[in-house]
């Protein structure tokens, strides 16, 4: 079984990989852009793959 961690820590892990790699928040507008899109986009499959977890749970267990 995968683990799941909570959005708010997936975004956290985003937002410091982004500045390890030297995208400060105060940089132009398109890498922000980008850094937002990639946030959400990981947010988003998070909770998709914690819908899909759930759904599996209920047919095993149904």
């Amino acid at each position: 079984m995968l683990r799941h961690p909570p959005p708010y820590h997936l975004e956290k892990h985003v937002a410091t990989t982004l500045l390890k790699k030297g995208v400060s928040w105060r940089s132009s507008s398109s890498e922000l852009l980008v850094a937002v899109v990639v946030t959400v986009i990981l947010a988003v499959v998070e909770v998709v793959a914690v819908l899909v977890l759930v759904v599996v749970v209920v047919v095993v267990v149904v």
